[in-house]
C-alpha cells in the first residue's frame, strides 16, 4: 500500500511537470498551426507589361537615335500557396501568377527560389508551380497532404494558413459552415 501511494504521489507530481511541457496553451489547433506552417508560401511576381504610347512612332520618326521605344512597367502581385509534394510543387491561386513574368516562392523560414508556372485552371481559380532547385542542390520540401473526402464534419474547427505580405504567415480559426455546394442552375 505504501509503494501505491508512493508511486501515486510521484505521478502526481510529475504532473506538473507534463502539463508545462505540453501546456495548456498548446491546444489542437496551436500544433496543426506549427506543424502546417513550414509548408505555406509567399508568392512574388512580377509581369512586364508593354506601355502602349499614340505618340511612339511620332517620337520614332523624329528622334529615331535617342528614342528608347516604349515604355515597359513592371507590375507586381503578391499571394500565398502551399507546397503539396516534396520535388517542389506549389498549389496557388491562378490569378496571382497569370502572366507573371518571374515568380519568386518565400519560405516562412526566409528561404526564397523561383518558379514557374506548370498548369493552371482559371475556372476554378488554382495554379500548380514548381520550384527551380539551384543546380547541384537536393532539397526536399514539405508537403502538407491533402484530407481525405468526406473526412470533414459540419462545425468542425478549420484553419486558414497564409503568408501573402511576406511577413511569415497568418492564421485564422473558424468552424466548417457548409459542405458540397453547388452553383445554382438555371
Amino acid at each position: 500500500m505504501n509503494i501505491r501511494l508512493f508511486v501515486i504521489t510521484v505521478n502526481l507530481l510529475l504532473l506538473p511537470l507534463a502539463w508545462a511541457a505540453e501546456g495548456p496553451r498548446r491546444t489542437p489547433v496551436v500544433k496543426a498551426v506549427a506543424k502546417a506552417l513550414p509548408s505555406v508560401v509567399n508568392i512574388r511576381t512580377e509581369t512586364v507589361v508593354a506601355v502602349r504610347d499614340p505618340f511612339a512612332r511620332l517620337f520614332q520618326d523624329f528622334w529615331e537615335p535617342h528614342y528608347r521605344g516604349p515604355r515597359r512597367d513592371i507590375r507586381r502581385s503578391l499571394g500565398s500557396g502551399v507546397v503539396i509534394h516534396p520535388d517542389g510543387y506549389v498549389l496557388t491561386n491562378d490569378h496571382v501568377v497569370r502572366r507573371a513574368s518571374k515568380i519568386r516562392v518565400k519560405f516562412s523560414n526566409g528561404r526564397e527560389y523561383d518558379a514557374e508556372r506548370v498548369a493552371y485552371d482559371q475556372r476554378s481559380d488554382l495554379a500548380l508551380l514548381r520550384i527551380k532547385k539551384p543546380a547541384g542542390v537536393n532539397v526536399k520540401f514539405v508537403p502538407l497532404p491533402f484530407a481525405r473526402d468526406g473526412d470533414l464534419l459540419l462545425g468542425e474547427t478549420v484553419i486558414a494558413l497564409g503568408n501573402p505580405f511576406g511577413l511569415g504567415g497568418s492564421v485564422s480559426r473558424g468552424i466548417l459552415s457548409s459542405k458540397d455546394r453547388r452553383e445554382p442552375r438555371e
